[in-house]
């Protein structure tokens, strides 16, 4: 609990989606000793992870099919959780015959959807190379983690929205401002 409030405290304190993902997996991997890991937004159709916050995945790790940061959610245990919209944990990946090797030498892999709104907005990976294996107990923590982390995901991407659209409305009132200027000096002048 006490860990749960310092992460929280932490992902309140920013709006900034990079640091909001950032905070998440730096928490993932301390509490469950994960070699490696991955957040990524759901996005696009058909959908793929665009991945905001990854640790420990060398270039070659890569799934198959993914390009720089976007990632393939048709194969794999991700696909599987895409479907359920459950949590997954495999603890021996080699008996999965969904498994799609993206961390070199895997022996477990954790799978946590970030849902809002009932739908899937995100999706949180971990996977651990070595013994022990990712448990029941390092998912419980993750789905913890993962509720609390998707609302300050979903904050973050409302307030960069609303900069955006504050931004637009000033440069339209800009515009129009000179727009209507043009033709008031002309009449002026005559």
């Amino acid at each position: 609990l006490q860990a749960l409030e310092r992460i929280d405290v932490e992902l309140n304190r920013s709006l900034d989606l990079q640091r909001v993902a950032d905070v998440t997996m730096r928490w993932a991997i301390a509490n469950t000793g994960a070699t490696a890991g991955v957040l990524g937004l759901v996005t696009g159709d058909p959908p793929v992870l665009q991945v905001i916050s990854q640790y420990g995945y060398e270039a070659e790790d890569l799934p198959e099919g993914a390009e720089g940061q976007f990632w393939p959610l048709d194969r794999g245990i991700v696909s599987r959780v895409m479907r359920t919209r459950q949590p997954d944990i495999v603890t021996d990946v080699t008996i999965d015959p969904n498994y799609v090797p993206s961390l070199r030498g895997s022996r477990s892999q954790l799978t946590i959807p970030m849902m809002s709104g009932g739908d899937i907005h995100a999706l949180l990976v971990l996977e651990q190379d070595t013994e022990p294996r990712l448990s029941l107990i390092d998912m419980a923590f993750v789905q913890r983690l993962a509720e609390h982390a998707i609302v300050a995901i979903t904050n973050a991407q409302f307030y960069a929205e609303m900069t955006r659209a504050n931004e637009w409305k000033s440069e339209f009132v800009s515009f129009v401002a000179h727009e209507l200027k043009t033709p008031m000096t002309s009449m002026k002048g005559y």
